[in-house]
């Protein structure tokens, strides 16, 4: 039987969907990827996580690919570019570096004073609209050119317009070019659309994640793209 499969971070995973602060188990039955996937009737196929950056996301959508035919349908919310995951062998930990904090995947401990500086220097040196799309583009063309060789659909989204402040600024050419053209990258956003419905990302205290209604919505609208693409 053909299926859904869907790739990105916690906005696919299902955070805070019906509490705020933690990913519950009635949250995997009401996140979007669940709600498309009953739309489209095929089994649900979901590879996320809270935190994950475009690599991750990436890997993901690879380590995914072995076992998907062209019967199946890839959906790809494409995380805030602006994160890094890395593991760092001197501890033998993966830690997570996002605007304000950094966490400790592996043993949850201390974040170790040199990694507090290596997330300064990434977020003073490195981490600036240039290099946040082009590792977009590259991430975004790696996968789908793996997708487009197998004949398997893969449709993109990304997280919202505002966390990468696409302006055409740069010219990152045959990848930009690329995603220009690419009919099967989805309108909105996720964020903006959820936000032009009036839902709100902080109600009850969420770190800016939507609730129910709003992962259906979204579904809704994800489901009558792909259709006028059938």
């Amino acid at each position: 039987m053909s299926k859904l499969f869907a790739a990105g971070c916690s906005h696919t995973e299902g955070f805070e969907i019906t509490v705020p602060g933690k990913l519950s188990p009635e949250d995997l039955e009401l996140r979007w990827s669940k709600c498309l996937a009953n739309l489209l009737n095929k089994p649900e196929i979901n590879s996320s996580r809270g935190g994950a950056d475009l690599d991750m996301v990436s890997d993901f959508a690879l380590q995914q690919l072995p076992t998907l035919t062209s019967a199946d349908i890839c959906v790809i919310l494409w995380p805030e570019p602006s994160r890094l995951v890395a593991y760092l062998p001197k501890y033998d930990n993966e830690f997570g570096f996002y605007i304000g904090r950094i966490n400790n995947y592996t043993d949850k401990g201390k974040i170790p004073g040199d990694v507090e500086l290596f997330g300064d220097a990434y977020f003073e040196l490195f981490n600036n609209n240039y290099n946040m799309e082009k590792r977009f583009y590259m991430n975004y063309l790696m996968v789908d050119n793996a997708y487009h060789n197998k004949g398997i659909p893969v449709f993109h989204s990304r997280y919202s317009t505002g966390a990468y402040k696409q302006k055409n600024v740069y010219d990152f050419g045959y990848a930009q070019q690329h995603y220009k053209e690419n009919s099967n990258v989805i309108p909105q956003t996720f964020v903006d659309y959820c936000l032009d419905k009036g839902y709100d990302p902080k109600i009850d205290g969420r770190d800016y994640h939507f609730t129910a209604d709003a992962h259906k919505d979204w579904a809704d609208y994800v489901y009558e793209f792909i259709q006028c693409k059938y």
